[in-house]
């Protein structure tokens, strides 16, 4: 509806389509576009499409008012904008702290950590800090100074988590390293002191809870292998299942972003990147995994039968990619329908429960049965850490010593 362009740096006045409230409409936002990299800065409008649609000819009285508080926020950006350009000295970062982001709200730095991860695709980890940001705006409210996230302020919004909204320590968790990572900002930009950073030892510590991982044992495994209900939905789910366990107990979104390219035929062997870690890791490390027989038997059954490099092997993603939270969203829902299918085969043949995280943990256990070390399990699983493959093992730790302790009165 605004637009402004110079030197480059555009400001536009535009619906974010990108959320929608339960009332189906999405915010106005003011868009700074600056080297193909664009930011936000909120007006505080909520409007439908039809709304917006008809803001630049309403006689409504309501959107008229709507429509000049609008152009009022546009006016701001840009008078800045032209100063700073007019200056030498456009910077995003200049050009918030003039907007007022300096003075220290934690909901702004929510909101351009959303943002920036959208612009980075980093889809799933925008809708983390939306969904924290969405549970700290309905607990604490707008324009929450980052001076007022204290120790005391932690252990209540713990408790309000936990008892009032019945949440898990999960979750707890899940926001608070949000807000964590912006307190770390906030010290690092000098809007809070080191003195008031509240995390840490003898400050508040992030509290975990421990998840009930189930490995599945070899006949369970093959049962699953061999379950058929005539179905070919559950055949196809069921193998994609299958597919996650012999590939290294890769995760869904690696499986969906393989390519024909990460296979090697002529060594057998699939490679490729995690996603959690490419965009973090200082050193891009391979994963690699034998493609046996059962692989190649799912990837030509189905599997896109062009096999040009640049192709997907399983091309859910296909018109998904372009949009982060869209990619993300499409990833959620094949693990659901995954997660479904092996709910009800599981039920079926009255096993155990298993999902796609079962088959990461399965093909740990199952190596660590075999006494495969440690650091190559790690390595297979693409951890940067020995932490986290310990974590993973933890339960088979727990059984070996239950089986080792009923040795003490076994006397048979």
């Amino acid at each position: 509806m605004h637009k402004y362009t110079k030197e480059k740096v555009s400001v536009t006045s535009r619906l974010d389509k990108r959320f929608q409230n339960k009332e189906g409409k999405y915010p106005v936002k003011i868009e700074i576009s600056h080297n193909r990299i664009r930011r936000y800065h909120g007006t505080g409008k909520d409007l439908s499409q039809e709304e917006w649609n008809e803001l630049p000819k309403t006689k409504s009285k309501n959107l008229i008012k709507i429509r000049n508080e609008i152009k009022d926020s546009f006016d701001k950006v840009q008078n800045i904008v032209k100063t700073l350009i007019d200056e030498k000295e456009f910077t995003f970062e200049i050009l918030f702290n003039r907007l007022g982001y300096s003075k220290g709200y934690i909901n702004d730095a929510f909101q351009n950590k959303i943002d920036s991860d959208i612009e980075e695709k980093r889809g799933g980890n925008a809708q983390v800090y939306e969904c924290a940001l969405n549970n700290f705006e309905k607990y604490a409210g707008k324009n929450v100074s980052f001076k007022t996230i204290t120790i005391d302020w932690l252990k209540k919004y713990e408790n309000h988590i936990v008892i009032t909204e019945g949440g898990s320590y999960n979750t707890v968790g899940m926001y608070a390293r949000c807000i964590r990572h912006l307190m770390v900002k906030a010290r690092e930009n000098g809007i809070i002191t080191k003195a008031e950073y509240p995390f840490g030892k003898e400050k508040y510590q992030i509290p975990s809870q421990d998840g009930k991982k189930k490995a599945l044992d070899k006949e369970t495994l093959k049962k699953i292998m061999d379950y058929d209900d005539g179905s070919e939905a559950t055949a196809n789910y069921r193998d994609l299942w299958i597919f996650l366990y012999l590939c290294n107990g890769m995760t869904m979104y690696d499986l969906l972003l393989l390519k024909f390219k990460n296979i090697d035929y002529e060594d057998k062997e699939i490679s490729f990147f995690r996603i959690k870690t490419i965009r973090t890791a200082v050193t891009k490390k391979h994963i690699h995994a034998i493609l046996l027989p059962e692989m190649e038997t799912i990837i030509n059954k189905w599997g896109n039968p062009d096999k040009k490099p640049n192709n997907y092997i399983f091309p859910y993603l296909v018109g998904y990619r372009e949009d982060p939270i869209k990619e993300k969203n499409r990833v959620k829902d094949i693990t659901r329908r995954v997660n479904r299918r092996m709910a009800k085969i599981t039920k079926q043949l009255n096993l155990p429960h298993a999902s796609t995280y079962s088959a990461r943990h399965t093909f740990a256990t199952v190596l660590k049965r075999k006494g495969i070390p440690t650091s190559f399990i790690g390595d297979s699983l693409g951890h940067t850490n020995s932490k986290t493959t310990e974590a993973y093992l933890a339960d088979f730790e727990k059984e070996t010593r239950l089986e080792n302790a009923n040795l003490l009165t076994d006397f048979a």
